[in-house]
């Protein structure tokens, strides 16, 4: 009988200094968090789903907050299996490597509990003889693995890549009609499917086995708001089978407000006003978080915007970043109508309003004009438009 495991899994965390609000600290600071949590919960072993970098080749600054991040976890005792994903590949393929290579070519001895899966094949460590991990890597066609997949052990597949019919937009709620045939993963031999690349956590509807996935940590930029971000924490047992939880990152998360100073008589919104409409749309407070806003009004509404306005705002909320409003004109510049009389031919509609006395030609010669714009007109549609 196989005894029971617990194991926490995090995947896309995407180390860089994005320009949106959200640092490489905030990125460091997720994963410390998903490390405690593994210590917390005595995990057996923990998943690393892919994409460790945004850049395909990470600059060394920021390599070496992330692989501080990984030592820590190695010297804790937390033995973990890292998959490559799309964006580790340096040239976006198999061909030449990946980004993890530092970690496990020349810090080898150092991080002796970091298991990078680099290729289609099952991986396995010593003092956790009861688990078998099968891995996909970005790239790679299931058809290609070579998984050794006995039922002796715990069978748990983890892949990076989209699959047919996943929602990857929170916003929008689109839908991928293409990618990965889900069949090819849905195999009763595997305990669990799980996988990275898509950033929105989401359950996948597998006949055979059960799995889903599991989701960036954090929120990269206005696009997530409303998402919920974190990493997984799952058991596998004889008596329950699969079982697990999305355990929230405390990622600085972007928010945003709507206001219709029309609605206001021109008044733009306090502090109070902005919190409650946050709270409401989002439930959570703007306090550490990165906030949009948006104003809709008249031009003239839209330019009476106090002096100071977002740095007060950000003050008085305690926000991470007020990023620069966003101004909607909802009143149309009254614009004079001429009259054209119809004509036949491209080259006759514009002579009409070149002669119209409606146009300004700036002292130059109308029929020197029309002439070029004759040659123009013909070389468009391989003729002389006259």
């Amino acid at each position: 009988m196989r005894p029971k495991i617990r194991f926490a899994m995090i995947t896309d965390v995407h180390y860089a200094n994005y320009g949106t609000g959200v640092t490489v600290e905030d990125v460091r600071d997720v994963e410390e968090r998903f490390t405690d949590f593994c210590l917390e919960r005595k995990v057996d072993f923990a998943i690393f789903g892919g994409d460790r970098f945004l850049a395909h080749n990470p600059p060394d600054e920021i390599r070496v907050v992330a692989e501080k991040v990984q030592k820590r976890r190695n010297d804790a005792g937390v033995t973990v299996f890292s998959l490559i994903g799309n964006h580790d590949w340096w040239a976006k393929t198999a061909v030449k490597g990946h980004s993890n290579a530092l970690a496990q070519q020349v810090w080898d001895t150092e991080l002796r509990r970091l298991v990078i899966m680099d290729e289609a094949s099952t991986y396995k460590v010593n003092h956790l003889s009861h688990v078998r991990i099968h891995a996909l890597p970005a790239s790679f066609e299931a058809s290609e693995a070579s998984w050794e997949i006995d039922p002796k052990y715990w069978n748990i597949c983890v892949f990076h890549d989209l699959l047919a019919g996943t929602v990857i937009d929170v916003q929008s709620q689109f839908v991928m009609s293409s990618g990965m045939n889900r069949d090819s993963l849905d195999r009763a031999e595997f305990d669990c499917v799980l996988g990275g690349d898509v950033h929105l956590p989401q359950k996948i509807e597998f006949k055979n086995t059960r799995g889903g996935y599991v989701g960036a940590p954090i929120q990269q930029s206005r696009r997530d708001r409303g998402d919920t971000r974190g990493w997984l924490y799952a058991e596998l047992s004889e008596e329950k089978g699969f079982v697990s939880e999305l355990v929230p990152s405390g990622c600085p998360e972007f928010v945003d407000v709507e206001w219709d100073l029309e609605l206001s008589n021109g008044l733009f919104p306090g502090a109070d006003q902005i919190e409650e409409a946050v709270q409401q749309a989002y439930g959570v407070s703007c306090k550490g978080n990165i906030l949009d806003l948006v104003f809709k009004g008249s031009r003239v509404q839209l330019e009476g915007m106090p002096k100071k306005y977002t740095s007060s705002l950000q003050e008085a909320l305690g926000a991470r970043r007020i990023n620069p409003p966003i101004r909607q004109a909802t009143t149309v510049m009254p614009q004079e109508i001429v009259a054209m009389e119809t004509t036949a031919t491209p080259h006759a509609d514009l002579e009409a309003f070149m002669r119209s006395g409606k146009v300004d030609l700036g002292g130059l010669d109308a029929n020197r004009l029309m002439a070029k714009a004759n040659q123009v007109l013909g070389n468009l549609v391989g003729k002389d438009c006259k």
